[in-house]
Order: C-alpha cells, then sequence, then structure tokens
C-alpha cells in the first residue's frame, strides 16, 4: 500500500501575468495538506521560468498540472518526487552517490 506523494519539485514557464503570488495560492487550495513554495528563476519579455514546490499528504500532480495550464503556464519538467512513509529530499543525499 502507498502512502502516497509528499513531495514534487517543478519547473515551469509562465506568462508574466499572473503573478507567482497567484499561482502559489491556486496551488495550495488544492488541497489543505498542500504547503507550496514558488521561486522565479528567469525572467524574460513576456515570461517566467519557475521552480515549484509542493509538500502535503497524497499529492495529486495532474490537478496541480491543471491548476497551472488554467493559469497559463506549462509544466516544463517534473524534477524530483517523494513518496512513501516520509519525504526524502534528494540534496540530503547527493555526498553519497558515486
Amino acid at each position: 500500500m502507498t502512502n502516497g506523494i509528499k513531495l514534487l519539485i517543478l519547473d515551469i514557464l509562465k506568462p508574466i501575468e499572473p503573478p507567482i503570488l497567484e499561482y502559489a495560492q491556486a496551488i495550495a487550495a488544492i488541497d489543505k495538506s498542500y504547503s507550496v513554495s514558488l521561486r522565479v528563476e528567469e525572467i524574460d519579455e513576456k515570461t517566467e521560468t519557475v521552480e515549484v514546490i509542493v509538500i502535503g499528504d497524497n499529492i495529486n500532480f495532474k490537478k496541480i498540472e491543471e491548476k497551472i495550464n488554467k493559469l497559463g503556464g506549462t509544466v516544463h519538467s517534473l524534477d524530483e518526487v517523494s513518496e512513501g512513509k516520509q519525504m526524502i529530499n534528494s540534496k540530503d543525499f547527493s555526498g553519497m552517490r558515486k
């Protein structure tokens, strides 16, 4: 039995408007267990590249992707996922890799 996705890290491309605050609020509203962080990585004339971090219980990637698309953004990549009893951040284990 799965314990569900606990962490998602996405790379998205979004138009300058709406601002990242609106994206964060919309994603957080999907489920009361979600904590959301957005960080602008790059800005050009009409778009922003944004890192999206979602922590929660049984995170629903499809609903998050639909919300991002509805706001005019697109998911470029799914950069990290943690599923199971506890959240694992790959950065915590980066020194252990050969």
